[in-house]
């Protein structure tokens, strides 16, 4: 493995170009282009496959920047047409979403409101503190 040729300028050119292929096909998605060209919401499902589309026309210049941004294009729009597919209902979380593990704010006391106005089926949540000026005691 000859590694000054995996660092190279070169293969950081073609990076560059993969991920701005990556940005286009998401503005290319978005309400702003997809929006105006898909008039219908059920025309709006297939919005994901309009940077397919230009990718494929990108990806067979000779150059090769515009090559790279348009497989750039196609591996972004491409990746999110089979994730609505395999994760339909959003359930297994590839499907974009709440992308945090928890699910929402979940506190280390397990509590989203402050000790003041928090409380439980119980009463008010637990202060973890000692003193009046409800600092954590160490």
């Amino acid at each position: 493995m000859n590694l000054k040729r995996i660092f190279s300028v070169n293969t950081a050119k073609q990076v560059a170009s993969l991920g701005a292929g990556s940005v286009a096909a998401r503005y290319v998605t978005s309400d702003e282009v997809a929006g105006k060209l898909l008039k219908t919401e059920k025309a709006m499902q297939f919005a994901d496959a309009i940077p397919i589309v230009g990718g494929a026309v990108l990806s067979q210049q000779k150059n090769g920047l515009l090559k790279g941004l348009g497989f750039g294009m196609i591996a972004h729009s491409a990746g999110n047409v089979i994730a609505k597919m395999i994760d339909k209902d959003g359930s297994l979380g590839i499907n974009g979403g709440d992308v945090m593990m928890n699910g929402g704010d979940i506190f280390m006391n397990g509590y989203a409101e402050t000790a003041e106005t928090a409380s439980t089926a119980d009463g008010p949540a637990p202060s973890f503190s000692t003193n009046a000026s409800n600092e954590m005691a160490y």
